[in-house]
């Protein structure tokens, strides 16, 4: 053991358990700080890579690649093939490889693997001493000191989490602390000799295989002895083990994103440098031979789409040429992934993910992508359901209603680039959807300006006598009008618009300013969102469109700009207002779960006991209360809600005779406490709605379950709270 660690640092509290997608959700719309950029660009296909192996590096197989329209590949170099004497290298093979994927534009993930018998003889791969790690240190800065200045990223390792990758153990287990601590202090050895040969080096570490408990245990055990603190610039997981590849983003990335930011490590970057679906693994879930490899396309699409979303940075399949994982056969014939990846690069080349868009089913995706010229394509495809049976769980093509923005023709493109014409009158297009993504461009947003001066009789309402004026220039249109000075406190006049879309509008006010205007104008915007209250000064920038802000605003629902001389001396003015709507998103309809597991959303009072005894729980169990130490138990879920607005609340349990039919219930939201009974005997196994509540922006909505004069097994297992009409 090194100087890196001490025995404080051993000792250690494991107190982590996995965060729900939701409450993950939560804590990323929230958080100010964004991963370091570790690819030079996000952009699809540069963000799309490859594995090679060294039978890849023809001229042929590179073509291949190139053809793919992947703008990164991963390719490993191994230590004892470079230095067979000690402190000598032989850097003629690596400098051809990397010569030739630069050749083609490639971005290159360089992995740095393997022992050397050298520097120690004591496991098949692993870097266990002292005098390893060090010589180690320095083939890793040589490297970095070689190839300085190009497109590479470098990765120590390669799945270290694994014993077939590291070293083998009594236990006979992968995922040990052991083998953590081993490996991270191989990292804090490795990282900054590289960034002292080359400070503008991208290194990465973990390359953790397979996103599950014990591998989520392993890197927290990386991160407890220092591996975020070592100067690596982000994480590389292989989300090997889920059935689809949305099962990462819901269970996987969250949890190692949580990991980080817990630990100082918000500004890390994550990669995924090796993911794959080999046959094998899609017929054990019910796919047939013979869809088998349309089935792995649709893999490779749905990888790239997911981690966009997710804010993954570079998506690396496994691999170019193999008879079971293969883009290419290994004789470079074309496998249906191929034309798969040139359809995805040509489609979304230059886009980058914006929004997932809210449909009807949760096992339904629909994601926004846009380039740097504003243009925006819809891509949409289903996923299984995963309460089927294991072998028919399997993408069911159904028909959705999807918002494309405006009525008329749009070229549907399949996953592997049959077009399909269709047709709306109105701004929603029906498609059916499957397991393969299809791509619908959109059309262009037109930009929304809409101006109303005082002299239009239908958006504008005046309350008591006005009089019209030229007198001061600066004014829009014919004239302005002003109070004369007088009636204080009885004259207002408003403006309204309707929003014709939902979305983020500009409001801003006009007059013409003079010495005898008001300093302090009552000025009310009112949206769908709520009131803002303002004052403004009459006497300043006058004669110009001044911003009052920016609003939210729900379709077809009104903004209003209400001018009162309520309060003021002197002259106010009403000339006309401008809204103009930008391209923010409107915030996503809010549909959130938190389940019973959720560390950070969920808080118990007194001993609560897991079970699965009966069926129909969310989640991966429910608890009770043992019907037992009665009014000194409770559990409260909490959410937070971003936006101001009305939420359906919903509660669920399992059902059963011994439950008790009083069960106290406490709804506490920004607007008070709502108390109310349940019936735990009854409708079980369902989302039972508690009532629908008010609650101000960013405020908590509390569910409090409590045992107080019960009789019989409490049960509490999930809450979901939804926008209204969500």
């Amino acid at each position: 053991m090194n100087s890196h660690f001490t025995a404080q640092r051993f000792a250690w509290h494991r107190a982590f358990r996995p965060l729900s997608f939701f409450a993950f959700l939560t804590v990323l719309l929230l958080s100010t700080t964004l991963p370091a950029q570790v690819m030079s660009d996000l952009r699809i296909p540069a963000t799309t890579g490859i594995q090679l192996k060294n039978e890849d590096m023809s001229t042929a197989a590179l073509d291949k690649a190139q053809d793919t329209g992947a703008g990164l590949v991963r390719k490993a170099i191994y230590w004892e093939n470079i230095e067979t004497s000690p402190g000598i290298y032989n850097w003629s093979q690596p400098d051809g490889w990397i010569a030739s994927m630069e050749a083609r534009g490639f971005t290159m993930l360089i992995t740095l693997v393997w022992n050397n018998r050298i520097y120690e003889n004591l496991h098949d791969r692993a870097i266990v001493t002292e005098a390893g790690r060090q010589a180690f240190a320095n083939f890793a800065a040589d490297v970095a000191e070689r190839y300085a200045g190009k497109d590479i990223i470098y990765e120590i390792w390669n799945e270290p989490n694994l014993r077939s990758f590291w070293h083998d153990n009594p236990e006979n287990v992968s995922n040990t602390d052991a083998m953590a601590e081993e490996y991270t202090e191989l990292v804090l050895d490795a990282v900054p000799a590289m960034k002292a040969a080359d400070p503008g080096c991208r290194v990465v570490a973990g390359s953790i295989s397979a996103l599950w408990s014990a591998s989520f245990s392993w890197f927290e055990r990386c991160v407890e002895v220092g591996i975020l603190n070592s100067g690596i610039d982000g994480i590389s997981v292989h989300p090997y083990g889920f059935r689809w590849p949305e099962l990462a983003y819901l269970n996987g990335y969250p949890t190692i994103r949580q990991i980080m930011n817990n630990n100082g490590g918000q500004n890390l970057a994550i990669v995924t440098s090796e993911v794959g679906y080999p046959e094998s693994w899609l017929i054990e879930r019910g796919f047939t031979t013979a869809n088998v490899e349309q089935g792995q396309a649709w893999q490779f699409v749905r990888q790239n789409l997911v981690d966009a979303m997710a804010g993954i940075q570079g998506t690396i399949w496994y691999e170019l040429t193999d008879a079971s994982y293969g883009v290419l056969e290994t004789n470079l014939a074309e496998r249906p992934t191929f034309t798969a990846a040139q359809v995805m690069t040509s489609q979304l080349n230059g886009y980058s993910y914006v929004q997932r868009v809210t449909l009807a089913s949760n096992l339904d995706y629909a994601a926004i992508f846009e380039n740097a010229a504003g243009q925006r394509k819809l891509v949409a495809w289903t996923t299984p359901d995963p309460t089927l049976p294991t072998n028919q769980r399997l993408e069911a093509p159904h028909p959705v209603s999807l918002p494309v923005g405006a009525a008329g023709s749009y070229a549907v493109v399949d996953t592997f680039g049959a077009v399909t014409t269709l047709t709306t009158a109105n701004s929603n297009l029906t498609v059916t959807i499957g397991g393969g993504p299809v791509y619908i461009p959109l059309p262009a947003v037109q930009p929304v300006e809409i101006i109303i001066d005082n002299t239009d009789t239908q958006a504008v309402t005046l309350t008591g006598s006005w009089t019209a004026s030229t007198s001061t220039s600066g004014f829009y249109g014919i004239n302005y009008l002003t109070d004369g000075g007088t009636g204080k406190g009885t004259k207002s006049v408003r403006f309204r618009a309707t929003a014709p879309s939902a979305g983020e509008y500009e409001v801003y006010l006009r007059w013409t300013a003079a010495a005898n205007r008001p300093i302090n104008v009552p000025v009310d915007v009112t949206t769908s969102s709520g009131v803002d209250a303002l004052t403004v000064n009459q006497r300043l920038t006058g004669g110009q469109w001044v911003l009052l802000g920016a609003y939210m605003a729900t379709a077809n629902s009104n903004i209003d700009v209400l001018i009162s001389n309520a309060g003021t001396s002197g002259y106010v003015i009403a000339d006309a207002v401008r809204i103009v709507k930008t391209n923010t998103p409107p915030p996503q309809p809010l549909d959130v779960v938190v389940d019973n597991t959720d560390p950070q959303g969920v808080t118990l009072t007194g001993s609560w006991t897991g079970s699965t005894a009966d069926t129909g729980y969310i989640g991966t169990n429910y608890i009770h209360d043992g019907n037992t130490g009665k009014g000194t138990k409770s559990v409260r879920f909490r959410t937070t809600v971003a936006s101001a607005g009305n939420y359906d609340v919903f509660l669920r349990w399992t059902a059963a005779a011994n439950r008790p039919t009083n069960v106290p219930v406490d709804v506490t939201t920004s607007g008070g406490v709502d108390a109310i009974s349940v019936n735990q005997r009854l409708n079980g196994s369902q989302w039972v709605l508690l009532g629908t509540y008010a609650a101000s922006a960013n405020s908590n909505i509390d569910v409090l379950i409590s045992t107080t004069g019960t009789s019989g097994y409490v049960i509490a297992d999930a809450i979901r709270v939804m926008s209204t009409g969500n």
